[in-house]
């Protein structure tokens, strides 16, 4: 989820669910949407979170096993949610539990030397910095790439392996790819022996690991009846387009 402000909730109406709203009806049910909405309410009004707070997720606190398999059909049903956050500036992550029921934050606690799933918006702003990044941009034009708009990035979790200089920081390694128009097949093409290694809470380039220059694929790799309906395949035969369902349709779409 995106980055959160000191105040700031979700407008959910009322505190119950909204008429005509799917309403659980065992303990294990998954929250639904609203109940995630009003989660969030209730825990955004009771902390003060700072300003790049991330929520990672708000899931179902599970019920003691007991309840469980004590729970008839038409039993009251306590529901609680379940959140992680990370405060990126003081690179922190945070666990809190919140009864829906209850309407009020059960328990909220930092937890120390862990680092929760990467946020959606981390991968997008992750790509971003390493495009802006002078030492990345030099390695990848030292393989012929001019246009770096073009680029891919993708940021994969570094782990923890106690490595001088990486305790306690939110590590991503990045995998770059290049393609030759916007709509094009980019991970046909990647750019071999370049990691760059991001701190995603600093949201910072902090190593460029460049082992030498490998020439970037020249095949097209697009599925696209543009690209594959000009190649002629093993058959001879010029690809063309499939449609789910029609006869052609091996794939079982």
């Amino acid at each position: 989820m995106a980055l959160v402000t000191p105040g700031t909730s979700v407008t959910t109406g009322s505190a119950a669910p909204t008429s005509g709203a799917a309403r659980p009806v065992h303990p294990l049910d998954p929250l639904t949407a609203d109940e995630i909405a009003r989660a969030w309410e209730i825990l955004a009004r009771a902390r003060t979170l700072a300003s790049r707070t991330r929520v990672i997720s708000i899931t179902l606190d599970e019920p003691a096993k007991e309840l469980i398999l004590a729970h008839r059909p038409g039993d009251e049903v306590e529901r609680a949610a379940f959140i992680v956050l990370i405060d990126s500036a003081a690179a922190m992550t945070y666990e809190a539990i919140v009864s829906l029921s209850r309407g009020q934050v059960l328990a909220w606690a930092p937890i120390p030397g862990v680092q929760p799933s990467i946020a959606f918006d981390e991968f997008f702003e992750c790509e971003a910095a390493v495009r802006a990044d002078p030492l990345w941009q030099q390695a990848v034009r030292k393989r012929g790439v001019t246009d770096v708009s073009l680029a891919m990035i993708d940021p994969w979790s570094a782990g923890h392996f106690g490595f001088e200089g990486e305790e306690g920081r939110r590590l991503a390694r990045t995998l770059t790819w290049i393609r030759q128009s916007p709509n094009d097949n980019g991970y046909a093409r990647p750019v071999a022996n370049l990691i760059a290694v991001v701190d995603l809470n600093e949201m910072r380039v902090i190593r460029i690991e460049d082992h030498g220059v490998v020439p970037l694929p020249p095949e097209d790799a697009n599925y696209s009846p543009e690209v594959a309906g000009t190649r002629a395949g093993a058959t001879g035969h010029a690809l063309g387009a499939t449609k789910c369902g029609d006869p052609d349709d091996h794939a079982g779409c």
